[in-house]
């Protein structure tokens, strides 16, 4: 479909902060929009129709998930959520660039769905980290938690599918990285990426072409999976991604 280049999508565990890093991005560039989603679930105090979520019953959610009109759904907790073909679409026909909170699973399938879009995999600094932000939300249980990092550890394993990841140490940091990856992106079609921060002698070894595009930020050129599996991705993965689930750790 025309215009797939400006569609986005984030993913990451839960905890993560994707809706702080994303909140971010919007209000500092409210061209770039992300669309409104469908759930289950009852609104919660200080949420609006139209503006946090559509609110459907299942029965309607069901409705326009076999109808088509829903490009990825999950559910969790007893709630189900979707992202409406609509709301995508007319904003990418239109030209704006748009972003989308999709759990890792439904963004492999707007991949499939929409090849031109870019999937970006934001990562905690580390597992230790996830669990401390995981647990300072203080809205779930211990058992929920535990079930959240349980999820989070399959996740992990997948970000080499992914075009891009981001490390969010701090919200500004991570913003400001999405900010230029969706800028840079813009600019140079078809480019893959992945982001990655570390001493810029070391990536021209390994990356066919370095970008520089802010202090201490740089693009290496080329897959995910091929990122992880080079020497420099074997120095400078992210431990949350890397180094545990290749020794088989207590980590993800």
């Amino acid at each position: 479909m025309e215009g797939e280049k400006y569609l986005f999508v984030v993913s990451g565990p839960s905890g993560v902060g994707k809706d702080s890093v994303m909140a971010k991005v919007r209000a500092a560039h409210p061209e770039i929009e992300k669309t409104v989603s469908i759930t289950t679930r009852a609104p919660r105090e200080g949420e609006a129709e139209g503006v946090n979520y559509y609110y459907r019953t299942q029965e309607e959610f069901d409705r326009l998930l076999a109808e088509g009109e829903i490009l990825e759904s999950n559910c969790f907790n007893h709630n189900c959520y979707g992202t409406l073909k609509s709301e995508v679409e007319k904003r990418m026909a239109a030209g704006k660039p748009v972003l989308l909170n999709i759990d890792v699973h439904g963004a492999a399938n707007i991949k499939r769905l929409y090849p031109g879009s870019t999937i970006i995999f934001l990562l905690p600094p580390s597992w230790e980290e996830l669990e401390h932000r995981l647990r300072g939300r203080g809205t779930d249980s211990d058992a929920d938690v535990k079930n959240r990092l349980s999820i989070a550890r399959e996740e992990l394993r997948r970000a080499g599918e992914f075009d891009a990841w981001i490390v969010n140490r701090t919200v500004e940091q991570a913003a400001g990285e999405l900010y230029e990856l969706i800028a840079g992106l813009n600019r140079q079609d078809g480019i893959t990426v992945i982001m990655i921060s570390h001493d810029i002698a070391a990536a021209v070894r390994y990356a066919s072409h370095i970008l520089h595009i802010g202090e201490g930020q740089r693009l290496f050129f080329g897959t995910a999976a091929a990122y992880l599996d080079s020497p420099v991705g074997q120095m400078f993965a992210p431990r949350a991604l890397h180094d545990d689930p290749r020794k088989g750790g207590d980590h993800p």
